[in-house]
Parts: C-alpha cells; sequence; structure tokens
C-alpha cells in the first residue's frame, strides 16, 4: 500500500472515531441552588471577618463586594460592622485615601 492510502484509511478512522464519541456521549444537567451553596459557605461570621479584613486592608473593591454579598443574602450586619463602614465610606476617610494614593503615586513617577 501507498502513503496515500493509509493516509486516507486512518483518517477514515479518526472522522469515524469522533463522529461516535460526539453522539454517544451523554451530558448531565445538574440543578444548583446557587442562593443555598452561598448561604452554606458565607455565614454571617464568615462575611464580617472578610470586611474587616477588607477595611483593615484598604481593600475598597473587597469591601463593596463583600458588603454586596451581604445584601443579596440578606446578612444584617452588626452594629460595629456597619460603624466601622460608615467611618471607612466617610469624606474624610475616603479623601485621605485618595490623597495617600496620590502622593505615592507622584513619587512613582519621579523614580
Amino acid at each position: 500500500m501507498n502513503n496515500s492510502v493509509i493516509k486516507y484509511v486512518l483518517l477514515g478512522v479518526i472522522v469515524v472515531s469522533l463522529i461516535g464519541i460526539y453522539f454517544s456521549y451523554e451530558t448531565e444537567i445538574v440543578e444548583v441552588d446557587i442562593e443555598k451553596e452561598l448561604k452554606s459557605i458565607a455565614t454571617k461570621p464568615y462575611i464580617e471577618e472578610k470586611i474587616i479584613n477588607a477595611i483593615k486592608s484598604e481593600n475598597t473593591d473587597d469591601l463593596d463586594m463583600y458588603l454586596g454579598l451581604a445584601e443579596f443574602l440578606n446578612i444584617e450586619l452588626s452594629k460595629n460592622i456597619k460603624a466601622d463602614v460608615e467611618k471607612y465610606n466617610s469624606t474624610f476617610n475616603m479623601a485621605l485615601r485618595n490623597t495617600k494614593d496620590s502622593i505615592l503615586c507622584s513619587k512613582c513617577t519621579r523614580l
């Protein structure tokens, strides 16, 4: 047999195999209750701990994410956490963080 015949035979075998795999592959759709899964993991202590860590590390993106998650899951935050969030989001503290970022950024551009 010459090489071209072998190539066509192998190509045919591959195509038939792929067709067989395609039609024999079964998928199963699994229903997942996302809210139930989140509530089992994202408990009130977990969310509050993440919020405190975000405030300590001045990570506004994480803070917003965990506050949104608490709101979505109807988790009532403790008064201390609410007070810390309000203090963190106060105009004065926001201006202070923005100024600190500006100073650090201007020092970086001078280097």
